[in-house]
């Protein structure tokens, strides 16, 4: 995975909230981490504080404050160790990142993330690469009722040849971001299938003010297919449930999502994953 929105984390990761009063930032904040190391990839590894939740007005553009800039973030693999470098890049949100040239994830290795943030801030993880496959073996496109430009994208996983339990989907559309998003409600078991076939949809993040699921004709999409652990797998199902929750206030999402950080929160992800670019277009049927 190459990014998901780490500030619709960071609100969803509020340690506390409170409707009176002031807020101390410095004893109540924790690090929150999002990080992966995808087979074949180098680790992607983001670091901020929890937002805490007051009586004031919060701005959006503020929480650029909660972005850890000089923390020092140090991976394992049992065998060797790297300290990643932060770099700046306005395609991801938010534009700074830790990652290293050094070391891209393997099959069956272990993965141990230790971060030091500011105030004396720690968070650990560790995460193993699994050597699940997850397969799509086909595409086709359905168009939208009542739109002429409008189309939904679907797949066929080839559960014969992927070894997963469970699996998530991430895409993309723009050439011009080295990102993928979290397809919205793209995280399946194998129960949940059956045959296989699952609908992709666009990536969503809890900032998206404007959404449209489907694809526009002419699209190139991206397609990240990721087999998951257990432990994944909940995780992903609980931020479905977080972005869902959150635009609904009846449902309000008041808990915190699951973690493998210790001391901290977020999550350290290693990941086998298969990636296909579909054009949408109006020709493409089901095999």
């Amino acid at each position: 995975m190459k990014r998901l929105t780490i500030y619709s984390l960071i609100m969803a990761f509020v340690l506390t909230s409170s409707c009176s009063g002031n807020y101390d930032f410095n004893e109540s904040s924790q690090l929150v981490v999002e990080g992966w190391i995808d087979q074949g990839e180098f680790p992607m590894v983001f670091v901020t504080r929890s937002v805490p939740i007051d009586d004031e007005y919060q701005d959006i553009a503020d929480l650029g404050q909660y972005l850890e800039r000089w923390a020092k973030v140090t991976i394992s693999d049992g065998e060797h160790k790297e300290v990643l470098v932060g770099r700046l890049n306005r395609s991801y949100s938010p534009p700074f990142y830790y990652t290293t040239s050094f070391m891209r994830g393997e099959y069956g290795k272990t993965y141990h993330l230790h971060v030091e943030g500011a105030g004396g801030l720690t968070a650990d993880a560790e995460t193993t690469i699994t050597p699940e496959t997850a397969v799509i073996d086909s595409f086709w496109v359905t168009p939208v009722a009542d739109n002429d430009t409008l189309y939904q994208l679907h797949a066929h996983i080839n559960l014969e040849a992927s070894t997963a339990q469970y699996f998530k989907v991430f895409t993309q559309t723009d050439n011009n971001q080295y990102t993928t998003l979290s397809s919205m409600f793209g995280v399946f078991s194998r129960d949940m299938i059956g045959n296989g076939d699952i609908v992709i949809t666009r990536g969503r993040s809890n900032l998206d003010k404007d959404y449209i699921s489907s694809f526009s004709i002419n699209d190139t999409v991206e397609v990240r297919l990721s087999a998951l652990s257990e432990k994944q797998y909940l995780f992903w199902r609980s931020f479905e449930d977080m972005i869902s929750l959150s635009r609904n206030p009846l449902f309000p999402a008041t808990d915190n999502m699951p973690s493998n950080i210790s001391t901290g929160m977020g999550y350290w992800f290693g990941y086998t994953s298969n990636h296909y670019l579909v054009p949408i277009r109006s020709k493409i049927k089901k095999n």
